[in-house]
């Protein structure tokens, strides 16, 4: 009897064993899945990458309450707004760290981080990247942003009412505010719009007065800035000390409270293209949560990064917690009119999701508030 009991003994010890050094079948399939994240930590546009970063703290909680079996690693390496310091992130996060899906923040950034995920096969979702470059050609390419050409034409229609017939632009001197400048010489022609100076600035600049008083000599009835939170705030005062009494539109990044603040006032009445409500009943649980969290109203920049870690989320759930490429690539290719917090949305065959609105907030007594005529 006691040699019967031993064996027993033995054996259980044998296979407790077996499972501690090579694990079950089930533990195996749990294995995290690692998600490289390029955002500006530091830098001009570190209330973006504040705002992202919170969208995917959100989105990542919110998956593992919704599938228990789904085991993700969220790995941040800080751009500060600059593709050099982005692509050596992207080598430490992708031969360091061996991730197999890279998230990335700004339309300058998004570009070069493409180009080598495309060579090592690495799925890519860029968030805020307005680029229609970014799309060109599409295999694990996807974005969760509407594309300059989405919101150029709301900002063409709203001058166009209003009989704003003069504009001028001024943009950042990169990638992102060169797209918004194209998209402007493309859409203000066929508008009948007169682009009286188009003009770049330097992102590291303090003093545009020399420049916004080139602009102030043309006359323009409205001025579009495309920058980051700092620099339209500092832009906005300027022009308004040097006498520039133009109708100031913009775009998403304008509502952010550093511009508020750097603005002095300066801002009151201007216009800007977005893509994000959070009253809406799409996004009504993810505003109430990120509220409850952060004491401030979601951001189309939480709302696109919780939006992007979602559909990688869902996708490698159907993949059987796997960061397989074909099928994580199959499932968000045929993501088709289906609820998002950005409203219904579609990916197209570019890999970019569409949202079901862009529309106009103004800045009215120091709010951000929907604009209505």
């Amino acid at each position: 009897m006691k040699k019967i009991i031993v064996g027993i003994i033995v054996l259980a010890v044998v296979v407790w064993g077996g499972v501690k050094l090579f694990g079950t079948k089930e533990e195996k399939t749990k294995e995290a899945i690692k998600i490289g994240v390029l955002i500006p930590i530091t830098g001009l546009a570190s209330a973006i990458g504040e705002d992202n970063r919170q969208g995917l703290e959100i989105a990542k909680e919110d998956l593992l309450i919704k599938y228990s079996n789904l085991k993700l690693e969220i790995l941040y390496e800080d751009t500060a707004y600059d593709a050099k310091i982005a692509v050596n992130g992207y080598h430490k996060l992708r031969d360091v760290n061996k991730v197999g899906v890279i998230i990335s923040g700004g339309t300058k950034i998004s570009g070069p981080i493409r180009a080598l995920a495309q060579v090592d096969k690495v799925l890519q979702m860029a968030i805020w990247s307005a680029a229609p470059s970014y799309s060109d050609t599409h295999d694990l390419n996807y974005r969760t942003t509407p594309m300059s050409d989405d919101n150029v034409p709301v900002l063409i229609n709203y001058l166009v009412r209003n009989k704003l017939k003069t504009l001028a632009i001024f943009y950042t001197n990169d990638e992102f505010g060169v797209t918004y400048k194209e998209a402007f010489e493309k859409f203000a022609l066929v508008a009948g719009i007169d682009l009286v100076i188009v003009d770049g600035y330097i992102p590291t600049g303090k003093d545009f007065r020399v420049q916004l008083a080139k602009i102030k000599s043309k006359k323009p009835q409205a001025m579009f800035v495309a920058g980051t939170a700092p620099n339209l705030g500092n832009i906005f005062k300027q022009a308004r000390e040097i006498g520039i009494d133009a109708r100031f539109i913009s775009q998403g990044a304008a509502e952010n409270k550093q511009m508020l603040d750097g603005a002095l006032g300066a801002a009151e009445g201007l216009i800007y293209s977005y893509y994000f409500n959070p009253a809406s009943k799409y996004a009504k649980d993810f505003a109430d949560k990120y509220f409850a969290r952060h004491s401030k109203v979601a951001s189309q920049y939480a709302a696109e990064a919780y939006t992007g870690l979602m559909l990688i989320g869902e996708a490698v759930n159907y993949c059987d917690n796997k960061a397989n490429n074909d099928c994580l690539k199959n499932y968000i290719d045929n993501f088709q009119n289906s609820p998002t917090v950005l409203g219904l949305a579609t990916i197209n065959k570019q890999g970019d999701l569409k949202p079901d609105d862009v529309f106009l907030k103004t800045v009215k007594n120091g709010q951000f508030v929907k604009y209505e005529e």
